[in-house]
């Protein structure tokens, strides 16, 4: 297993968005030499959750924070890594993942064959000395990560929003707002050798936009009460319609297919979920919530992936997720 250490050219202006101070950092991952880049059947359900239609299996990131391989059948766990790993994305027969850094400043990129959890590679990266590349919530900022597919290159986006992002808006000495500072960087590996060399890039790079998917005109299902969302691959479409308001489960959510044929109901805690539609089953990331059971006792759930079959309504296995808000007492 190689180690590849390069630091990020970082270029800094002013951000026209005026809540928070957020650092951005890109990694541009070129894959080159590796054969040619195959075309992954793998879709990206929400951040941490990977879902390959073809393959029945999924990658999440579990509440322990660690790369969790399921079978889409059972639920049941294939492996799980030896160490944090935040999954990201795959191509060419790698598992991309973020995995735990050693200190502030840095973040790595771990390599891992998706069949076994093995580490083949990691690639280090120094960031700003305030800013620690790991996923997640905490009490003085946030760390998130996006990968997007351009091509034969893979380009990891990430931001950090530190804690000023709870605070009140800042104010320079003449009384103005101020507006943010963002950091951006890149780094491409070549695997032909394993060197890594340090791109800037342009100062209009931003990662791609995470918008609802709502289903657009063509994609809608006529005649069809409620709001439509549109699976995360596929083409299956979600109508969601609020049915009870006092009910623990207000929801009632149905799956209608690509051809827009009817494949069956669950009621929901929530009006919406990223979601991914496979034969006659449901797999979709839930929030995490609170409800009264049965017995008019309050119960929490964590943030889940889960899987309902869309027949009877009836859930089948549920895992639970690493959790991306923080949810404890704010630093003074």
């Amino acid at each position: 297993m190689s180690s590849t250490k390069a630091t990020a050219v970082t270029d800094s202006w002013a951000w026209r968005s005026s809540a928070r101070v957020i650092a951005l950092l890109t990694i541009v991952i070129a894959v080159l030499g590796i054969g040619n880049a195959q075309a992954t059947t793998v879709s990206s359900l929400s951040p941490g959750v990977l879902i390959d239609v073809d393959r029945g299996l999924a990658w999440v990131a579990d509440a322990g924070g660690r790369t969790l391989a399921l079978k889409l059948t059972d639920g049941n766990s294939l492996w799980r890594s030896g160490e944090a790993a935040f999954p990201l994305t795959v191509l060419d027969d790698r598992l991309l993942a973020l995995g735990s850094p050693g200190a502030p400043g840095q973040a790595v990129v771990l390599l891992m064959l998706p069949d076994s959890g093995e580490i083949i590679d990691r690639v280090n990266v120094e960031l700003p000395d305030t800013i620690r590349g790991e996923v997640g919530a905490y009490p003085r900022g946030q760390f998130e990560v996006i990968a997007e597919h351009l091509g034969r290159t893979v380009r990891i986006h990430w931001q950090y929003r530190s804690r000023s992002a709870y605070a009140p808006i800042a104010e320079d000495s003449d009384g103005a707002a101020m507006v943010e500072e963002r950091l951006a960087g890149a780094v491409q590996i070549d695997f032909n050798d394993g060197r890594a060399s340090a791109v800037s890039l342009p100062a209009d790079t931003d990662p791609p936009t995470l918008a609802v998917r709502v289903a657009a005109a063509g994609q809608r299902i006529a005649a069809v009460p409620g709001r439509q969302f549109l699976a995360a691959a596929g083409g299956a479409v979600l109508v969601s319609e609020l049915l009870d308001v006092d009910s623990s489960f207000p929801y009632q959510w149905s799956l209608y297919s690509a051809a827009h044929s009817r494949l069956g109901s669950l009621r929901a805690a929530t009006s919406r979920a990223d979601f991914i539609a496979i034969g006659e089953r449901i797999y979709y990331h839930s929030p995490a919530y609170g409800f009264r059971n049965d017995r008019s006792l309050w119960q929490e759930t964590a943030e889940r992936l889960v899987a309902v079959d869309l027949r009877s309504g009836t859930e089948l296995w549920a895992v639970a997720l690493l959790d991306l808000v923080y949810r404890g007492p704010m630093p003074p």
